[in-house]
């Protein structure tokens, strides 16, 4: 399966290379271009320069960045998620609260047909690099 990461930060990076590792064509963005090249040279896939190149390669989309301003830029921005996201695509967005904004995305997304979840996440810590997730 092709799956799309927007941020390799604390949740995104180990999420993905649990990803990559049990053979899914990966392809990541982050902020800090030189992270998202680094971690395709450790773990395969391909880097993009934009969230919209990602949700254009892929058939499920994570995004997994820290707060509200950085979720609008990455999903809504002019070369966001939403701008490469072909009819019932699939995205999921971790965060620890819903951004007040989400509830209009997720009926424009349901009028264009686009799957997508929230997953609140309430707390996260840092797992060992050994731990498998299940």
């Amino acid at each position: 399966m092709k799956i799309g990461f927007c941020g390799l930060g604390v949740m995104g990076s180990p999420m993905a290379r649990h990803l990559a590792s049990a053979g899914h064509d990966i392809t990541v963005y982050n902020r800090n271009t030189e992270k998202a090249k680094q971690w395709v040279a450790d773990h395969g896939g391909s880097f993009a320069l934009t969230p919209r190149e990602v949700a254009q390669a892929s058939d499920i989309v994570m995004v997994c960045v820290g707060n509200d301003d950085d979720v609008r830029s990455v999903v809504l921005g002019a070369d966001g998620v939403l701008a490469g996201l072909k009819l019932a695509q699939f995205w999921l967005t971790t965060q620890r609260r819903r951004p007040p904004w989400l509830e209009n995305f997720l009926r424009f997304a349901h009028q264009k047909r686009l799957a997508s979840l929230m997953h609140q996440c309430l707390e996260v810590k840092p797992v060992p690099k050994t731990v498998r997730l299940p």
